[in-house]
């Protein structure tokens, strides 16, 4: 076998060895087309002491593949989240005895679309309370995942193969990835981030996790779906 051969060989097995190294790096969502459009609208609502300006999803359907019914009750799902959004962090409570000398209260609710492709539509909103004399604002973050098809949201756990014992695998990851991070410095400290569901959002080729919102240190891991495709619920992600 001359020199020449076995240069092409070992360029050949080189590029297999590289293409496989890849495909296991970087994984993405198999969905190509979004079948929504997605409009905002925006509502302010002066109630009392308190001023809410909510900015919330409308979906379109731009395909035949979601049903009207579902569009309806999606988006009437959306509405009402984001104005129950008012509750959170509020401790002014739009005093229902208002005077002129009580705190005034501002909230802002907005949205950002992570995931909009085939079936599937994630995103995360924000909630931003503004107390007067406060040195912060209050923040919270929080994620929804519909499965437009079908007409429900895909709660974290639905996220796996219940077969998997995906639980221990996926917090082992974020373990590993808060340590990584100095967001903690021993295992024990992740019991305070522990949850029974987690806040989530689909991107491209992550799973966004939110830990923790606060915007003095904001806990936001993004986790390859390479990285956890064992444990994926096939029937939701692989087909």
């Amino acid at each position: 076998m001359n020199k020449m051969v076995i240069v092409w060989i070992l360029n050949l097995i080189l590029f297999n060895i590289k293409l496989n190294a890849d495909s296991t790096e970087f994984y993405r969502l198999p969905y190509e087309q979004p079948i929504i459009r997605v409009n905002s609208y925006t509502s302010q609502i002066n109630s009392k002491n308190c001023t809410f300006q909510i900015t919330y999803p409308i979906i379109e359907s731009i395909g035949s593949e979601i049903s009207e019914t579902n569009r309806a009750k999606i988006n009437k799902y959306l509405k009402k989240l984001f104005f129950d959004a008012r509750s959170f962090n509020n401790d002014v409570a739009c005093n229902s005895k208002f005077r002129k000398v009580d705190l005034a209260y501002y909230m802002e609710v907005d949205y950002f679309i992570t995931y909009n492709k085939g079936n599937y539509l994630s995103l995360i909103y924000n909630v931003t309370g503004y107390k007067a004399g406060a040195k912060e604002p209050s923040i919270t973050k929080r994620g929804i995942t519909f499965n437009l098809k079908e007409g429900y949201t895909i709660l974290f756990d639905d996220l796996f193969s219940k077969k998997t014992g995906y639980r221990m695998n996926i917090e082992t990851i974020m373990l590993e990835s808060l340590i990584q991070k100095e967001f903690i410095a021993v295992e024990s400290d992740f019991d305070r981030y522990r949850k029974k569901s987690y806040e989530y959002a689909l991107f491209d080729t992550d799973l966004g996790i939110i830990l923790d919102s606060k915007k003095e240190k904001e806990i936001f891991l993004k986790i390859p779906y390479s990285s956890i495709l064992k444990i994926l619920n096939n029937e939701l992600f692989l087909n």
